[in-house]
């Protein structure tokens, strides 16, 4: 039988290993690209962080120590069985069959008892990692590589299979408390604290998700193009509920989302996870700048009445300045130079011109840009 061991009494080594610890320069690089790999999938984790209340930094490390972050390969040992119908093979040994990625890693973690409201630290973490891999390479009294590979506490010692141990062998896939290290240092929002008080504070609704959840929710929307959710603020208002009715009506799911209640059900949080990037129906992709603007579209109103204020004070100048260089016409424009005391008529003329001119290009930059966000689907459009 596997010995374990109690977190209080180790819970001093890892602090201390973890202030010691330093990453091995020549693999800086490859810390530095699995760590930006997992900041790129951090809406993925936040969705199983808010349903296990573990930090999902520590799931993205583990991921990616059993999968390189491979969303094909189940959190518990990488195995590649989602949507195939078969359990794993590997320890552990018997789990799934599995549907999703997400489905899967609940179960992974769920069977180390992690649960909400577990207390959750640097220290915790790097014990749990331990335990998530097993103490077996304490009884070859070796720091684990599953946790310090690729740092200065680790040397050699690896099991190169399920039981078997070579005491020469070096592990040559980084640990992970280099990376754990690394995202600290690359995002602020990574904490290995965060599910402790994200299980416990926040807006909630009854049984509902806290700020960090809705924040979670509002990313995954926007990276699925359901831009009507607006920005990731963590809070549950009227763009959250928007975006997230209309990825239940894009995926023919019922209408669940209301103001001032904070819940995802089941069918559509399953949804959410397997769901790819939103297709852009013909009618939008085909919207014109007169179409937004005969819609009330606010902002192409500003622009259009931009490019208005830009013509009325422009043209006048032009033709200002084309009249100055005419002999015939400066005795017409002599009270009007002398209104704008010393300065020639010519450079008046330039300088409204231009700062026009200025006007109007920005305005068709704006108009532009406005357009090419509704029909990408990037915004929603008038409300």
């Amino acid at each position: 039988m596997a010995r374990t061991y109690a977190f209080s009494a180790l819970k001093g080594e890892y602090q201390q290993r973890w202030e010691q610890m330093a990453i091995t320069p020549r693999q800086q690089g490859a810390i530095d690209r699995a760590a930006m790999t997992i900041l790129a999938a951090k809406s993925r984790y936040q969705v199983v962080a808010a349903q296990t209340g573990v930090p999902w930094a520590f799931i993205g490390v583990l991921h990616w120590r059993e999968a390189s972050c491979d969303f094909a390969g189940v959190l518990h040992n990488g195995e590649k069985i989602l949507g195939t119908g078969r359990k794993t093979r590997l320890v552990p040994k018997g789990r799934g069959p599995f549907r999703t990625w997400e489905e899967a890693a609940r179960d992974a973690l769920a069977l180390k008892g992690y649960a909400p409201g577990s207390p959750w630290s640097i220290s915790r973490c790097l014990y749990e990692g331990e335990r998530f891999n097993g103490f077996g390479y304490r009884m070859h009294q070796v720091p684990s590589a599953y946790l310090w590979s690729f740092s200065n506490q680790y040397v050699r010692g690896k099991y190169v299979a399920d039981g078997v141990w070579s005491p020469t062998t070096v592990d040559r896939q980084m640990g992970i408390a280099p990376l754990m290290k690394r995202l600290l240092a690359l995002d602020g929002d990574v904490s290995f604290e965060a599910a402790t008080s994200a299980a416990s504070s926040g807006p909630t609704a009854g049984d509902g998700l806290d700020a960090r959840a809705v924040a979670a929710l509002q990313q995954r929307l926007r990276d699925l193009g359901y831009f009507e959710v607006g920005q990731v603020d963590g809070q549950w208002g009227a763009r959250t509920v928007a975006g997230l009715s209309a990825f239940q009506a894009t995926a023919g799911l019922p209408l669940t989302a209301v103001p001032g209640q904070a819940r995802v059900d089941t069918a559509t949080a399953a949804a959410l996870a397997t769901a790819s990037t939103r297709v852009v129906a013909p009618a939008r992709a085909a919207l014109t700048a007169r179409d937004l603007l005969q819609r009330g579209d606010g902002m192409l109103r500003a622009a259009w009445w931009s490019k208005f204020w830009a013509w009325l004070i422009g043209a006048p100048a032009l033709v200002i300045g084309v009249l100055e260089q005419a002999p015939e016409a400066t005795g017409r424009l002599d009270g009007l130079r002398a209104t704008f005391a010393q300065m020639p008529g010519w450079a008046w003329s330039l300088l409204v011109v231009g700062v026009a001119l200025s006007l109007f290009m920005l305005s068709r930059r704006v108009e532009a840009d406005r357009v090419a966000a509704v029909r990408s689907g990037r915004d929603s459009g008038p409300a």
